[in-house]
């Protein structure tokens, strides 16, 4: 009877650790920004702006070395803001995160064209250029850490 309950309590502890460990994408999300591209959230320290060009094709990432933390679109203009990681990282560090000043890119989904990193004033200004914005423009904060 009591190896048994040791092999009860040994599958009990197994199923729990699979469980803890196997479910890394729970928390994961993707907001679509429209004209296939988006920012998907893959971990807690990685979300990255992507683009999918047609139906079969996986995502492609648009811009690299960057953690989104903000987005505005209008009409065919996307804006996104967020801070730059270390060269050939997509994940970001508490120290970046802490430390980091934000950035953005603006990107025009006519000629899929991405231009930047620009500060917060010179994105007013392109937006003012480039739009019909009648009003200082607001930016949706992406969930999670910032």
């Amino acid at each position: 009877m009591k190896e048994r309950n040791r092999w009860h309590m040994f599958s009990l502890i197994l199923i729990i650790i699979v469980f803890l460990t196997g479910c890394a994408g729970l928390g994961d999300w993707t907001i679509e920004l429209g004209a296939g591209y988006a920012i998907d959230r893959v971990n807690a320290d990685e979300k990255i702006v992507t683009r999918q060009r047609n139906e079969i094709s996986s995502r492609e990432l648009i811009i690299d070395d960057f953690y989104a933390q903000k987005y505005l679109v209008h009409g065919n203009i996307i804006c996104v803001g967020g801070l730059k990681t270390h060269s050939g990282r997509k994940t970001i560090t508490d120290e970046e995160r802490q430390n980091g000043s934000t950035i953005y890119y603006i990107i025009n989904t006519e000629d899929d064209s991405v231009i930047g990193p620009f500060d917060l004033n010179a994105v007013y200004c392109i937006l003012d250029e480039e739009t019909d914005f009648t009003e200082e423009p607001s930016f949706t904060i992406l969930p999670g850490k910032r």
